[in-house]
């Protein structure tokens, strides 16, 4: 009996010792975010050249940038999200693709990055035609 009582004022003692003990709080820095509005018509060069008459791209999105960086105020991680259209206009014609999704940027020690994208990338679907462009 003598023996369980010294247990439990041990036992007691410890955790009263243990909570006394300061603990510093993990400091995570939050991320840094920045919201970029795409809206542009530029040339879209590489179909202009396959079609053999010009083509117009006209982007419409918005990138949500998130930049994560360690105590030294180094980049660890950038998250991308993205969501909008592109529009390809010729001929009195034009066709919507959608853009959405995260792109991931991890950058290495040696100098190289990974780059990992999920999500669709311009899909674009004809009326009659089906899926031209994109993958989802």
């Amino acid at each position: 009996m003598r023996t369980l009582r010294f247990i439990g004022v041990m036992v007691i003692g410890l955790a009263a010792l243990l909570g006394a003990v300061p603990v510093s709080p993990a400091h995570a820095t939050p991320p840094t975010i920045e919201r970029m509005v795409i809206n542009q018509t530029v040339p879209a060069g590489g179909l202009t050249g396959a079609c053999g008459f010009p083509v117009q791209r006209h982007d419409d999105y918005v990138i949500i940038v998130h930049t994560y960086t360690d105590s030294s105020g180094n980049t660890v991680r950038e998250l991308d999200n993205s969501h909008g259209t592109v529009t390809y206009i010729a001929n009195g014609h034009s066709a919507v693709g959608h853009i959405g999704g995260v792109a991931m940027f991890l950058p290495h020690p040696d100098g190289s990055l990974t780059v990992r994208f999920s999500g669709p990338d311009r899909f674009i679907v004809v009326p009659g035609a089906g899926p031209v462009r994109g993958a989802t």
